[in-house]
């Protein structure tokens, strides 16, 4: 089963490879940063458009 813990990096490595396409990341080192960070761990909860009733 994947989970989304288990494609962090690989989504990860997907921002910084847009970012740097785009031309928002051009520094090495920010690059880096991008695909490193597991940003899932500073959002401990969402909620998708229309997953809550009234939304």
């Amino acid at each position: 089963m994947t989970t989304v813990a288990g494609q962090w990096r690989s989504r990860a490595r997907r921002l910084a490879d847009e970012l740097s396409a785009a031309g928002h990341l051009s520094d090495p080192a920010w690059v880096a940063a991008f695909e490193h960070t597991p940003r899932h761990v500073f959002v401990p909860a969402f909620y998708a458009p229309g997953a809550r009733p009234g939304c």
